[in-house]
This record gives C-alpha cells, sequence and structure tokens, in this order.
C-alpha cells in the first residue's frame, strides 16, 4: 500500500479503537438488596413472585460499579488494535508516495470501513443494562420443628408465616409434612416430661416477709419506690 491508503486504514483502525474504547467504559450498576429470609431448620419460606414485576433500586443502595462481560473483551480488543496500529505506523514512515496505487486494497479498504461501522453499531447495542444485586437478607431461621399453628396443633391449612401456603406445599407433601409434625411432637413430648422429672435442682423460694431464700441463703427484696427522686418508670 501507499501512504495515502495506509493513512486512510490508519484513521479507520483509529475509529474502530474509539468506538472499543466506549464500549470499555460501559459499567453495570452494583446494588445491595436487603429484606428477610424465614427458614424452619433448613427450609426456605420462598418469596412471593409477581410476574411482570421490575425491581426497583435506591440510589443510596448504590455500593458501586462492575463492568460487563462485554466491556471486558472491549479491553483486551483495544490492545491488540494498539499494536496493529503502532506496526501501521513503522509502515508508514517508510512508504513513499512515488509506488503505484493498487485498485483493489482501495476498494478494500472501502469494504473494511463499511465493517467497521456496522460492528460500532453492534458495539452499542451489546451494553449488558441490568443492574447487579447482592442479596444479604436477614434470615429468621426457627429450629425447633416445621412451621404449624403451636396454637392449633390439628391445623393443617394455609399459615400466614408461609405467605398463604400450607405445610404440606412447603415440605413436598401432606404425608411428608404429617411425619415432620409427629416426629417434632414427640421430642416435645419427650422434652417436657425430662422437665418434669428434673427435681434435684434447687428452686429459689420466698417469703411472705419479703426474703428470698436460696441454697440456705436469705436475700432481702427491695422493693421500688415510686417517689424515689431521680428513678423514672
Amino acid at each position: 500500500m501507499v501512504l495515502s491508503q495506509l493513512s486512510r486504514f490508519a484513521a479507520i483502525l483509529g475509529k474502530r479503537r474509539k468506538a472499543y474504547v466506549k464500549r470499555a467504559k460501559h459499567d453495570r450498576p452494583v446494588f445491595k438488596s436487603g429484606g428477610a429470609e424465614i427458614w424452619f431448620r433448613d427450609k426456605m419460606v420462598p418469596r412471593p413472585q409477581v410476574k411482570g414485576a421490575v425491581p426497583a433500586f435506591r440510589k443510596r443502595d448504590q455500593i458501586g460499579k462492575q463492568p460487563d462481560a462485554g466491556a471486558l473483551r472491549a479491553a483486551k480488543k483495544i490492545l491488540e488494535l494498539d499494536h496493529v496500529l503502532e506496526a501501521l505506523h513503522e509502515e508508514m514512515c517508510g512508504s513513499i508516495e512515488t509506488r503505484a496505487k493498487v485498485s483493489e486494497l482501495t476498494d478494500a479498504i472501502g469494504v473494511f470501513d463499511e465493517l467497521c461501522k456496522l460492528e460500532k453499531a453492534l458495539l452499542e447495542q451489546s451494553v449488558d443494562p441490568r443492574a447487579i444485586v447482592h442479596h444479604a437478607p436477614v434470615r429468621i431461621r426457627f429450629i425447633y420443628g416445621p412451621a404449624h399453628d403451636s396454637l392449633h396443633p390439628e391445623y393443617t391449612g394455609p399459615l400466614m408465616i408461609l405467605g398463604g401456603r400450607t405445610g404440606a406445599e412447603l415440605y413436598g407433601g401432606a404425608d411428608k409434612y404429617r411425619e415432620l409434625l409427629e416426629a417434632y411432637r414427640q421430642r416435645h413430648t419427650h422434652s417436657q416430661a425430662e422437665d418434669r422429672g428434673d427435681e434435684s435442682r434447687p428452686r429459689p423460694s420466698q417469703n411472705s416477709a419479703g426474703i428470698l431464700v436460696f441454697e440456705g441463703e436469705e436475700f432481702e427484696i427491695m422493693p421500688h419506690e415510686l417517689d424515689q427522686p431521680g428513678v423514672n418508670l
């Protein structure tokens, strides 16, 4: 290629490099998400999903930015184009215009220019606008048994704490849910029996004169006085 062709080719590569630089600068916002998760031992209660609902993020919940996959690939492509442009500039320094132009090369450079314009449009469309969400919810874990209504032990209908689901829906079937409930009730009954049968521990006793007797020692109980200065109840 003669100097004029090299100059045009270098200008096209420079525009291509600018398109990749712009693409490499795209960042996805990173947000933190809180909320609460309810667990019954090792079973989490699913959160209700609303179809078509778009999560709303507050600006104060944004904790940073992160480039998407296309931006990382564009950064690598910039390094490759830098090496090509450097070699092209060296070629331009040793080129002279006295050599005859090759028309095929001129046409090829024009086609390359059109392809670079199409590539630029595709790069602009490849950006990922979605936010990255780091979930860090508060976990409320119930470790003493499956989800149930302790005031109505025989009730197996929908529970508010399960988001309107039944225990059978959460645990994968009515039979499995009944087995879990029965095992929990047996453990609970056995634990209560052990507590009632353990009378070896000394228990504090209180007489009518305001004296607390514990293991042979007497402790005087000092009642709160409402009219005592400096005391706010």
